[in-house]
């Protein structure tokens, strides 16, 4: 039989939909990726993901660090919790100061509030008790505002887990009672009264028991929808009620192995997303859904042992979630996760221990000195960034088809070469183009044969670039 030989042009529209390890990399469309490294898609070109740069050049002690905020007048000031104390760059910008000192651990959560005209953060570690930071001073929590004693129903709860939600303060994570749940009396976050009958059940605070007989604690909550979401090792729970005298419980998630990972909580709008040892997990205040299987390869280099120090936070509609993999004990890998176009991509080089997000800005830090602004510059923090795409293996939807390379088409602009590598099944041919610093169109020969196809983008030596709807000229050897 004759062979028939048709000339065709397949393009890749566009990059934005991300990795996709779900499927068989034979199956995933030629839009998507079996691997994204350092690279930014949201636009639907292919560009080098945005590095970081320090915040300033005032350093701060060595360790491990927690950032914080506290709002006076809608503009930020970063609280940074190192060693026993809590530090804050002072009014000059020359340095940063301790403004309080002598915690059992800077492992804080916080919350922003305001008190009749005074905007405060209020801040708990678990240990301590509760403060509250003014902008100058910091006081304990306490009922009613009166200097506390002994007595149960005079003292403000200890917690290392903090929310607000509906006007109440809520506190978690009491080692004496780890199960336990505690709000304070609406618009009054000092009265932390239980009431002692039904009668008072709704002018004061009180608390929620919430049990399970899997040996689980509570390790976070947030307030969403109408509820509060309550999180356990394996479980999550919704309080919802309009004042204590209703409140329910009920669970909505259950883990069947591993366990959710507390500082990955995080919530946006009505929805709650959050990372396990299993994977990532949505919850919209009916179902819940893992959504982290296009990206199961990465996922799966996650190391158990470290798993505790994964961080997360949610910017600019994306979930960032900061994880250790293989044998690093530290996090060496970020996946970002787009919440409106649902698709992945993934960062290598950063060690983020903990966010902060204000206004447009993501900061993070770790154990280094200084505290750094993600997603600015072409470099971390000078150093080069390697960037990659790679496709999955492509057929075209003509596997009774031996497919011809002969030459490639795109638009690109960038400040060095990029490298553009096609495998078949017969051989692997590599091609590494110059770019101008304006977008050009670029038509290059490139030559390969085979029945299925894989190709590769890379930068070399970390340059900047950006490439539009690369395209492909075929012939189809039709046999």
């Amino acid at each position: 039989m004759k062979e028939q030989i048709v000339e065709q042009y397949p393009i890749i529209s566009s990059f934005h939909k991300g990795i996709n390890q779900e499927l068989d990399e034979q199956i995933i469309g030629l839009g998507e990726a079996t691997r994204i490294e350092n690279g930014f898609i949201d636009d639907g070109n292919l560009s080098l993901g945005k590095g970081y740069v320090k915040l300033n050049e005032y350093n701060l002690p060595d360790g491990n660090k927690r950032l914080m905020n506290f709002y006076k007048d809608n503009d930020a000031v970063i609280l940074v919790a190192v060693g026993d104390s809590i530090y804050k760059l002072n009014e000059a910008g020359t340095a940063y100061e301790v403004i309080s000192s002598g915690y059992s651990n800077n492992d804080f959560n916080f919350v922003n509030y305001q008190i009749d005209l005074d905007e405060v953060t209020i801040l708990t570690n678990g240990i301590d008790n509760v403060v509250v930071f003014d902008g100058t001073t910091f006081r304990d929590l306490k009922h009613d505002g009166r200097s506390s004693d002994d007595s149960t129903d005079n003292k403000a709860p200890k917690g290392k887990y903090i929310e607000l939600h509906k006007e109440r303060l809520w506190i978690s994570g009491d080692t004496e009672y780890p199960n336990r749940l505690y709000f304070s009396r609406d618009f009054d976050i000092d009265d932390w009264t239980y009431p002692v009958d039904e009668m008072s059940a709704n002018r004061h605070g009180g608390f929620i028991d919430i049990p399970t007989w899997d040996g689980g604690v509570i390790i976070g909550m947030k307030s969403l929808f109408d509820d509060v979401v309550v999180f356990k090792n394996k479980n999550v729970f919704r309080v919802f009620g309009t004042y204590p005298g209703n409140y329910n419980v009920i669970q909505v998630f259950d883990t069947v192995e591993g366990k959710i990972l507390d500082n990955t909580i995080a919530s946006l709008e009505n929805t709650a997303i959050w990372t396990s040892t299993e994977g990532i997990h949505i919850f919209n205040g009916v179902n819940t859904a893992s959504v982290s299987d296009k990206v199961k390869k990465y996922f799966n280099m996650l190391n158990k042992e470290y798993a505790h120090k994964a961080v997360a936070t949610i910017h600019k509609r994306k979930y960032i979630l900061s994880i250790p993999t293989g044998t690093s004990t530290e996090n060496n890998m970020i996946i970002e996760y787009d919440l409106k176009s649902n698709a992945f991509t993934i960062k290598y080089g950063v060690n983020a221990s903990s966010f902060l997000s204000i206004g447009d800005e993501l900061l993070f830090t770790n154990t280094d000195n200084n505290i750094f602004k993600y997603g600015i510059g072409n470099t971390y923090d000078g150093n080069p960034i390697d960037s990659v795409w790679e496709s999955g293996i492509i057929h075209f939807g003509e596997q009774n088809a031996r497919k011809i390379l002969n030459r490639i088409y795109f638009t690109a602009k960038g400040t060095g070469k990029i490298r553009i590598t096609c495998t078949s099944e017969r051989k692997t041919v590599v091609k590494e183009i110059e770019l101008t610093d304006t977008f050009e169109f670029y038509r290059h020969r490139m030559r390969n044969k085979g029945r299925l196809m894989k190709f590769k983008i890379e930068n070399i030596d970390g340059c900047d670039f950006t490439i539009k709807q690369p395209q492909f000229m075929f012939d189809f050897d039709y046999d």
